[in-house]
């Protein structure tokens, strides 16, 4: 799944930054949760992301 291949690249770059990998959990909603319910072009932009949360 893409959103699963996009969380686990940020997951390696702040690893690689030196982010602890047990600080880290990777959570992939796909279509469950977008931000822009739209179906135009900025709509699906705004959909492809990573939350990061403390």
């Amino acid at each position: 799944r893409l959103g699963e291949r996009r969380a686990k690249a940020v997951q390696r770059y702040l690893v690689l930054q030196g982010v602890a990998p047990g600080q880290l959990e990777l959570v992939s909603y796909g279509k469950e949760r977008p931000v822009a319910t739209g179906h135009d072009e900025q709509s699906w932009a705004q959909n492809r992301r990573v939350e990061l949360r403390k």
